[in-house]
């Protein structure tokens, strides 16, 4: 699991303009799985029970 703000991007050898002062606004924060978070999948319901999935899985491997 990873924690990281929404629009932090680190650079190596990036030094943010001295010039540029913090706005000090609020930041939101995801957490989850990294590999979920990089690729942005999401949770989807192809099937609403059980019945449906096992007459698509019967079809499937006729």
């Amino acid at each position: 699991l990873v924690t990281r703000k929404n629009g932090d991007i680190q650079i190596d050898g990036f030094n943010p303009s001295a010039e540029e002062a913090d706005e000090g606004t609020d930041e939101a924060v995801e957490s989850g799985v990294d590999v979920v978070l990089n690729h942005r999948l999401q949770e989807t319901y192809a099937f609403g029970d059980k019945k449906s999935y096992t007459l698509y899985l019967k079809d499937f491997m006729k």
